[in-house]
């Protein structure tokens, strides 16, 4: 039987029951593309007990008892990852509505949530912390995407458009934000390290231009309740452009589904940024990674397309960055044999250092960098 009928004599026994279409669709969704684990589909469907209906099914997946008396077809457990894909299916459901709106306003198209989705949400998901609908944030989310949509048709973010603010100083910044259309498409894409500086500065400028600077700073407290709503907002909407940003990031998918809850935009952002910078961080690391690459290779052979001295001066700043980024300097003896293996290709230098009887003599009793400045004398002199 090939998946496409399988999907649709599913939906049929959903629909056999009087589901409507679309939640028979869904339910057969759930059962052969989200949990994906045709071994123990039958035993699943005798768990319903013959009530095919969307709400007995969440109800089986939210209960853990009935899913470990579910077995594979040859009677042995299910494995563990599948028994967390069942317990995570009305978490995603609820995820999806808190992102899209509350459910007095309408719901989203779950059946255009992919595998992939849910795979990543699953990845997130932790049985001892199950999602919960929530209409509040779900409010908040709708308001802020309306808003990014029209600034004008929406009074503010996670407001009310019938509401008033009776203060005059934040009515004015609500005006004041309302003439700036922000496109979270805006925010630049997060994959690796490499784009890191990059984005963290396209992020800070898109910020300061919409007066969101203060949802990137760690030390900022508002202060009165006018303004820790306002921060709210802001800190909403930070996060919902950076579920776009590091959609493809798997540090940041998990950060994302920390503050699933909360939409704490700000601590994913300085997570992120400690994840990166930090101590240890990952940049700091690739950094380091470079730099000891650098003074542990070669001169280019083709070096007389270069001024010898400008790539020992490279060598020595590249060398002071190292030490600096592993937080020690390297032994004079370290130095030397980088140093030696360094110039190698420059056969004019280390012959004429050998043949002024400078080399051996300072191996190891003088600082590299004054043994780099004699011997570039001797070789620029034999030069010329």
């Amino acid at each position: 039987m090939s998946g496409s009928s399988g999907q649709r004599s599913l939906a049929k026994l959903f629909s056999d029951t009087n589901e409507s279409e679309a939640a028979a669709n869904l339910c057969a969704k759930i059962i052969q593309t989200w949990i994906n684990h045709k071994d123990s589909q039958q035993n699943l469907l005798d768990a319903l007990e013959g009530d095919y209906t969307m709400v007995r099914l969440l109800t089986t997946l939210d209960d853990e008892n009935i899913i470990n008396s579910i077995k594979n077809k040859d009677d042995s457990d299910l494995p563990t990852s599948f028994k967390k894909r069942m317990m995570a299916v009305h978490s995603f459901i609820n995820t999806l509505q808190n992102e899209f709106s509350p459910i007095s306003i309408g719901q989203p198209d779950y059946l255009q949530a992919s595998k992939t989705q849910f795979d990543n949400f699953v990845m997130m998901y932790s049985t001892a912390n199950p999602i919960h609908y929530d209409g509040e944030l779900a409010m908040r989310m709708y308001s802020s995407r309306k808003w990014l949509e029209n600034p004008s048709s929406v009074a503010t973010p996670g407001t009310d458009s019938e509401g008033d603010t009776s203060d005059p100083v934040e009515t004015a910044i609500l005006e004041a934000d309302k003439k700036l259309k922000w496109d979270t498409k805006e925010f630049p894409e997060l994959k690796d390290v490499s784009q890191w500086v990059d984005f963290e500065l396209r992020v800070r400028v898109l910020c300061a231009i919409h007066k969101m600077q203060d949802t990137l700073d760690e030390k900022y407290t508002p202060v009165t309740d006018m303004v820790k709503d306002l921060f709210r907002r802001r800190n909403t909407l930070l996060y919902l452009a950076l579920t776009k940003s590091l959609k493809s990031n798997p540090k940041g998918k998990e950060l994302l589904g920390t503050h699933a809850k909360d939409f704490d935009g700000r601590a994913v952002y300085l997570a992120l940024k400690t994840h990166y910078t930090g101590t240890g961080g990952v940049l700091a690391k690739a950094t380091e990674q470079a730099l000891l690459s650098f003074i542990s290779g070669q001169i280019p052979h083709d070096y007389r397309n270069y001024h010898v001295a400008d790539l020992l001066s490279q060598w020595c700043t590249k060398t002071r960055l190292y030490e600096e980024a592993r937080g020690g300097n390297l032994s004079w003896e370290e130095k030397l044999q980088k140093l030696e293996h360094y110039i190698a290709p420059v056969k004019e230098l280390s012959q004429v250092a050998n043949m002024g009887g400078w080399y051996p003599r300072c191996r190891g009793e003088l600082h590299p960098i004054r043994i780099l400045q004699r011997g570039l004398f001797i070789y620029m002199r034999h030069r010329h």
